[in-house]
């Protein structure tokens, strides 16, 4: 009996999750990996006039859902969004929280954190730095050659970060 009414509840919890718009402030489709790298690209675009800032590996759904949820923060019209936007931006770039902001600093960070993300798993030194491209590949290597590094091989906590993405991204873009 317990097994039908749990089978029951877990697909009806499936259609409700997948029927409701992607948000990645919430548990939903795109709250990890490159879904939400894609998701706050959107937002990212909002605060960049509209650019297509989609990243290689693209979820567009999440990325549209990002381009509706940026211009509602623009909308709000906290003062000084914008400035706020970009230096959240810039401190989630090199995975440093220095300040505690508003609503638009926040967006700023989260952008700021998948361009993190999406300039490791791209290779992109000219947006990440060599120590990140490198800790990132050395991530995946260890995952898939079963082993792992002590955090003490990283001296910057942004590699780290890099690093520990290249581990936990590996399962799902095995090559």
């Amino acid at each position: 009996m317990r097994i039908p009414l749990l089978l029951a509840f877990s697909a009806a919890t499936a259609i409700g999750t997948l029927s409701q718009p992607a948000l990645a402030d919430t548990f939903s489709a795109c709250g990890d990996s490159y879904h939400w790298d894609s998701y706050e690209r959107g937002i990212r675009s909002a605060f960049s006039n509209n650019a297509d800032l989609r990243p290689s590996l693209n979820d567009e759904g999440c990325y549209q859902a990002g381009l509706r949820q940026g211009p509602l923060a623009i909308a709000a019209r906290e003062l000084g969004c914008d400035d706020d936007f970009s230096t959240g931006h810039a401190d989630g770039l090199i995975q440093a929280q220095r300040h505690s902001g508003g609503n638009c600093y926040d967006l700023g960070y989260d952008a700021g954190r998948a361009d993190l993300d999406i300039g490791a798993r791209e290779a992109d030194v000219h947006l990440v730095g060599d120590a990140c491209v490198r800790a990132y590949q050395k991530g995946r290597a260890d995952y898939l050659g079963g082993t792992s590094s002590e955090s003490t091989d990283f001296n910057a906590p942004r590699a780290l970060y890099c690093y520990n993405l290249g581990l936990y991204e590996s399962p799902f873009f095995p090559q």
